[in-house]
């Protein structure tokens, strides 16, 4: 019987070690997992922050594009209401920097009023393909002219015989090319 009570106790310690060894592994583990853990939450804490501070700069950027936007805007208003006060003193620029603040004036959009009297005048232009006078309101829409029929008749007339002026003047021109 002691064999058996000595062997008993010889596997328990077998046993005992081997649960002890396995509790240290398990522990081990449990410090690895916890590295593991730790740093998985560090990367993500870091990708927080870099995104955080990257909203933060690029709000910053927004912000001055913004007010530079503003500040050119003010210059591009003030540039405007200086054009139409100062139109009648326009000099001869010297240099080279008057002469960019001009081409940079001539850019600017025009207000809502100013197009409308620009658009509002009607002028008179001979048409020289067809030699009649045109009536031409703003920037180039062609406004026909009410006119009695006699008046239309003498200005397809005069149109007619300039038609075949510059007919002819073509023909003639062709025929001595051609006989050279």
């Amino acid at each position: 019987m002691m064999d058996d009570s000595s062997e008993s106790g010889s596997v328990s310690t077998l046993n005992g070690g081997r649960e002890a060894e396995v509790a240290r592994k398990k522990r081990k583990g449990a410090k690895k997992e916890s590295k593991k853990s730790s740093k998985k939450s560090k990367k993500k804490h870091n990708r927080k922050e870099k995104k955080k501070k990257g909203r933060e700069e690029q709000k910053k950027e927004r912000k001055e594009k913004t007010a530079q936007k503003k500040e050119r805007k003010k210059e591009c208003i003030e540039r405007n209401d200086d054009s139409k006060d100062n139109s009648e003193k326009l000099e001869v620029p010297d240099s080279q920097n008057s002469v960019k603040k001009q081409r940079r004036l001539a850019m600017v959009p025009m207000r809502r009023e100013e197009y409308e009297a620009q658009q509002s005048v009607v002028r008179e232009i001979l048409d020289l393909e067809t030699g009649r006078m045109r009536l031409v309101k703003g920037s180039g829409e062609i406004i026909e002219r009410i006119v009695s029929k006699e008046e239309h008749a003498r200005i397809n007339a005069k149109s007619t015989l300039c038609d075949g002026s510059s007919f002819m003047t073509a023909a003639i021109s062709i025929a001595r090319y051609q006989q050279r």
